[in-house]
């Protein structure tokens, strides 16, 4: 799971929203789409934030991460 939280966190960090629905859309066949946003879109958001932390991302990365999922989740 961890990998698919991985490359999640970063199709969000690289803007690609048509991955993200495409991942989103990939992975609903198996889990709910709820299920997609506990287990692999939040503890990718939460990383992303750890990131920020860090100082390793900039606050518009997770601002943008953050649109993505919300557009998902529409």
């Amino acid at each position: 799971m961890k990998n698919i939280v991985t490359d999640f966190m970063q199709t969000l960090l690289s803007l690609d929203r048509l991955s993200a629905k495409q991942m989103l859309d990939n992975h609903t066949r198996q889990i709910t789409p709820i299920k997609f946003i506990e287990t692999i879109a939040v503890p990718a958001l939460e990383r992303i934030g750890d990131d920020w932390e860090k100082g390793n991302l900039a606050l518009s990365q997770i601002y943008m991460s953050g649109r993505i999922c919300e557009e998902l989740i529409d």
